[in-house]
């Protein structure tokens, strides 16, 4: 699920790292990190999954929510 236009994370700053946690994620996506991690796990973040935690692309990520830097 992708946010609709102005409504993703207003006042959030993403952390300044290559790779985020979902926790990271959760509140620029207005959802909760189970579905953060359900968005990761159907492929529909640009994720991969190391042991039991997913690690979002902040750089892919950005692209494509179309984020200003």
């Amino acid at each position: 699920m992708v946010p609709r236009e102005n409504d993703a994370g207003v006042g959030y700053h993403l952390p300044d790292k290559l790779l985020l946690t979902t926790q990271d994620v959760a509140p620029l996506l207005s959802m909760t990190q189970r579905g953060v991690t359900l968005q990761c796990a159907k492929g529909q973040l640009p994720a991969k999954k190391i042991a039991n935690t997913w690690y979002i692309n902040r750089a892919k990520l950005v692209e494509m929510l179309e984020l200003e830097e």
